[in-house]
C-alpha cells in the first residue's frame, strides 16, 4: 500500500492536517461578533457540515483541507490518506453530500 510514499512525506501530510485541524476550531471557538466577514461565511459552512453522525467529533472536509492550507487535495493525497485510515489515523465519515475525515477514537 505505501509503494514509493516515504515517511518524511506521510509526517507532512499529518503534520498539514493537524494545522488544518487546529485553524477550522480556532475559528469556531471565536465569539461570532468578533469574526471576520470571510470567516462568518466559513462558521456558517462548518455548522452546514455537521451532523449528528459528527457531533461532537473534530472534522475536516476536502475544502476545508483546500481552503486553510496551501496543499491540494489530489490523487498522492487521497492515497495518504487512505494509509492513514488503514492505520486507524484517520476515520472517514460519509453522509449529507460530504466527505468528512475525522481524527480515529483511539487517539
Amino acid at each position: 500500500m505505501k509503494g514509493r510514499l516515504t515517511y518524511e512525506k506521510m509526517n507532512t501530510i499529518i503534520e498539514q492536517l493537524d494545522k488544518v485541524f487546529s485553524e477550522k476550531y480556532q475559528v469556531l471557538k471565536q465569539k461570532t461578533a468578533s469574526l471576520s466577514d470571510v470567516n462568518r461565511k466559513r462558521v456558517e459552512l462548518f455548522r452546514v457540515q455537521e451532523n449528528k453522525d459528527t457531533e461532537g467529533i473534530p472534522f475536516v472536509t476536502e475544502k476545508d483541507i483546500t481552503d486553510l492550507s496551501s496543499m491540494k487535495v489530489d490523487n498522492s493525497v487521497r492515497n495518504m490518506m487512505t494509509i492513514l485510515r488503514h492505520c486507524n489515523i484517520l476515520q472517514e465519515i460519509r453522509g449529507g453530500g460530504y466527505v468528512r475525515f475525522a481524527i480515529a477514537s483511539r487517539f
